[in-house]
């Protein structure tokens, strides 16, 4: 190329991008943790009320996400459940609040068995 040396670099290449680490989740079930959150981010306490309320019903689910996305910026939920070893079952619940990720423990309050299909 008309004496200049041809270097070539390839267009469709980039260069390797770091990958950020996803932000570890805040734990409210550990001592302490909801007072702090309370004090610090009462919005978010405040959210974290309504997912443990509808966490704690058998049936949380999508209907309950929209509610609380709607009502306190919940921008997901997550319903999952925890084997703790005992009689009570509990959830581990999974939401985001603004950029925050918190989890929490609840145990299910609605645990009658229901007749599915009719």
């Amino acid at each position: 190329m008309r004496g200049r040396a041809h270097e070539e670099t390839p267009r469709h290449r980039r260069p390797p991008v770091a990958a950020t680490p996803a932000l570890a989740a805040t734990d409210l079930s550990k001592p302490g943790a909801l007072e702090r959150l309370k004090a610090n981010r009462p919005d978010h306490y405040d959210a974290a009320v309504q997912v443990a309320r509808v966490g704690a019903q058998l049936d949380c689910g999508k209907e309950d996400a929209v509610m609380l996305k709607e009502r306190h910026a919940v921008e997901s939920l997550d319903c999952g459940f925890v084997s703790r070893g005992n009689n009570s079952p509990q959830r581990r619940l999974r939401f985001t609040v603004g950029d925050e990720q918190y989890v929490l423990n609840v145990r299910l309050e609605d645990t009658a068995p229901r007749l599915i299909g009719r």
